[in-house]
């Protein structure tokens, strides 16, 4: 006997007594298991990026309206001589901060003047000069 035939045990006829009711079975089956659960994953798939989202946006307009060394916000420079784009580009260059981190790191710790350390110790404790 060929191996790729079919035996007829195998299917299920629709004259069997049980068979609209295993239709039904496996129909709810589908519907219940299948359908739901994949909503509902997707659901939670879909609420935690729309959260990262949200999440992202907030950080972005915080980084666009405040001043992440000294954490003055944009509304501070009102009526000021110095706008907040002066303030973050001359006042607060951030490059002029990443220099200064790679300075901390090349030079020698034997070398270091009081600003220095007090700057290093401020980094380390995650504190601003306003902080203290």
């Amino acid at each position: 006997m060929d191996e790729t035939c079919i035996l007829l045990s195998d299917t299920v006829e629709g004259q069997e007594p049980l068979y609209f009711f295993r239709v039904i079975y496996d129909m709810m089956f589908f519907f219940i298991v299948i359908i739901i659960t994949l909503n509902l994953i997707f659901g939670v798939i879909i609420d935690n990026f729309a959260d990262l989202r949200t999440e992202k946006q907030r950080n972005d307009e915080i980084l666009r309206n405040t001043c992440f060394i000294c954490g003055l916000d944009r509304k501070s420079f009102d009526n000021k001589h110095v706008t907040f784009e002066d303030h973050i580009r001359k006042v607060h260059n951030m490059w002029n901060y990443v220099y200064f981190m790679v300075l901390i790191h090349v030079k020698d710790p034997t070398e270091y003047t009081g600003p220095i350390v007090v700057s290093i110790e401020s980094i380390k404790q995650k504190t601003t000069m306003k902080d203290r």
